[in-house]
């Protein structure tokens, strides 16, 4: 793995419009991948989903607690990570979902606006030794 490039690709909720635009994301992601690169796609909540969980959200609590409304919306990008690896597979195209616990992902800040500070780059590593794409 070490000798073969690495590409970060962000799927926002521009590209991720829907569940049909997955496709859009699959043939990225496959172009780079028939050239040998290694991808890491990080991907965004559908169009949307957001701002219907965090209407949800608020039809219980008007400020809802930040911890609890984290775990909530992460749950829109979770969805589309899922999705998205479905469809790379059905593409034929071997991939792992990795969440922030599994890649150790550290960050400070507040939960709903923390930035990165580091990543266990051997997790990713060794994840990215046994298939093309994360």
């Amino acid at each position: 793995m070490a000798d073969l490039p690495l590409l970060v690709l962000k799927f926002g909720s521009s590209v991720l419009r829907d569940e049909a635009s997955v496709a859009v994301a699959v043939h990225e992601i496959y172009r780079h991948v028939r050239r040998g690169i290694r991808v890491v796609a990080v991907v965004s909540a559908f169009h949307g989903v957001t701002d219907a969980l965090t209407a949800q959200a608020r039809a219980y609590e008007a400020q809802p607690e930040e911890s609890a409304f984290a775990t909530l919306l992460a749950t829109g990008e979770q969805t589309s990570a899922a999705l998205l690896a479905l469809a790379l597979h059905r593409a034929g195209l071997a991939c792992e979902v990795a969440d922030a616990a599994r890649l150790r992902l550290l960050s400070r800040g507040g939960r709903l606006d923390a930035e990165p500070e580091s990543v266990d780059t051997a997790a990713l590593r060794e994840l990215l030794s046994r298939v093309p794409v994360v």
